[in-house]
């Protein structure tokens, strides 16, 4: 009986070993459109400058508090476009010209705080896609109208379900889409800037009348980052969530460029997408809209080493607590 013992003993031995030495690591490339990502932002407080934004003070901002992203697109150079799975907590006021014309360009130096700098490649507000971020001048020529911004709506709408925002404790706010709009009358011309609002719609409010007249806009901010090809994802916890362990656990690294969405030399140039590929071989599945709800097939083998080893152990218990019954019955 304690050749038996000892043979399940050995067997547990090797099996666990198995299961350790083929788990291997998952590329960031092999997630799902849909898929969750835990990643938490260096910066624990950044303030957002009046000569910025136009507004009569200067603005500060949490990044770190938005630290669970959802992939919205697979590049075809192995990068993920990641967006946050909230908006920010606390508002941002943009107001008159100033606030019109740096409008997207601000929005983008925001956006850009919102990084780990072991994991991010580049960085952008959602809705930008190359237009002018710093205006020379208030026209409808150095400022026009775009609708560049409806790409990344369509692709958070698409993989989300959704486009309402909540910020990290539930509450629905607006949040800024990285977009200008001109609204033109026989009487005066209005500059205005794009936010999606608490039902998921767009409006448009103005900044700037051709009257002299200034208005504010308010509203949350949604970055959307692109994850290093580089990264090798952790087994999902629970929630099928990928937890992505920050390195150095310093939440200020000074050693991290203030803006990643581009050198500083080229500013006003734009960050881009990396590839306008979709990837066309997502299943329709990925778009669940609960955490819970996620399955990741990769995970199915450590899952079924696991139960087996454990029947096994329970195996090996039983027949080991019987051997010695009847070893004490002799």
């Amino acid at each position: 009986m304690k050749k038996r013992v000892y043979k399940y003993i050995l067997l547990i031995i090797f099996l666990f070993i198995f299961c350790i030495d083929n788990i291997e690591a998952k590329k960031i490339s092999e997630v799902n459109v849909g898929d969750w990502i835990k990643m938490t932002p260096n910066t624990i407080s950044y303030t957002i400058s009046k000569d910025l934004t136009g507004y009569d003070s200067d603005q500060t901002i949490n990044p770190s508090e938005l630290n669970l992203w959802r992939v919205i697109r697979k590049n075809a150079d192995g990068t993920v476009d990641v967006v946050s799975e909230y908006v920010s907590s606390k508002a941002i006021y943009f107001q008159g010209s100033v606030g019109y014309t740096n409008f997207i360009g601000a929005l983008n130096t925001i956006a850009a705080q919102y990084v780990n700098k072991d994991y991010v490649l580049k960085v952008r507000h959602m809705g930008y896609k190359d237009q002018t971020e710093i205006c020379t001048d208030i026209s409808s020529s150095a400022c026009p109208t775009d609708t560049g911004y409806q790409e990344d709506m369509d692709l958070v709408s698409k993989n989300l379900n959704t486009l309402v925002g909540k910020d990290p404790s539930g509450k629905v706010l607006p949040y800024f889409l990285a977009s200008r709009y001109i609204e033109s009358s026989s009487t005066r011309i209005e500059y205005k800037t794009r936010i999606i609002t608490t039902s998921g719609t767009t409006l448009e409010n103005t900044l700037f009348f051709s009257t002299d007249m200034e208005g504010i806009d308010s509203a949350a901010i949604r970055p959307i980052i692109t994850l290093k090809k580089e990264i090798e994802l952790p087994i999902p916890n629970s929630d099928g969530v990928y937890e992505l362990i920050d390195e150095k656990k310093n939440p200020e690294d000074s050693s991290f460029p203030e803006n990643p969405v581009e050198d500083s030399s080229n500013f006003g140039q734009g960050e881009g997408n990396i590839s306008d590929e979709q990837n066309n071989n997502v299943s329709q599945n990925q778009q669940n809209s609960s955490k819970n709800e996620i399955e990741n097939p990769d995970t199915g083998g450590f899952v079924i080493c696991i139960f087996i080893f454990l029947v096994i152990a329970l195996i090996t218990i039983i027949l080991n607590l019987s051997n010695k019954r009847k070893i004490f019955k002799l």
